[in-house]
């Protein structure tokens, strides 16, 4: 059972506090708030509402976690998001912008 999401949607802040306060993540940070970023997602695709607040930080974080995944993951994640988008327009388009930055850096070498 997924908890609730007012509890996912703290437990995101939380990291997303704790990364910006450090000013860097940890792998296992970044994987554990993509994570949670994406029970976000699922749960505004079925109908949940979550603040535009919310949605920033965990399109924020996926924005950090996008530069370590593997190319062929970055397109699933863009796609698990995409709920948000409505959510946090501008950070959506920011994270179309770095995932396309990302994948060329990655196709150059």
């Amino acid at each position: 059972m997924m908890p609730a999401l007012d509890e996912i949607a703290k437990e995101l802040e939380r990291v997303y506090d704790a990364i910006k306060r450090r000013g860097f993540a940890h792998d296992a940070e970044l994987a554990y708030g993509l994570g949670l970023a994406v029970m976000i997602a699922s749960a505004v695709a079925s109908g949940e509402n979550v603040s535009e607040d919310v949605a920033d930080k965990a399109l924020h974080i996926a924005s950090l976690a996008i530069d370590r995944a593997p190319p062929e993951n970055v397109i699933l994640i863009l796609r698990a998001l995409r709920p948000l988008r409505d959510k946090a327009p501008a950070r959506y388009i920011q994270l179309l912008s770095h995932a396309l930055e990302t994948l060329s850096r990655k196709a150059s070498r």
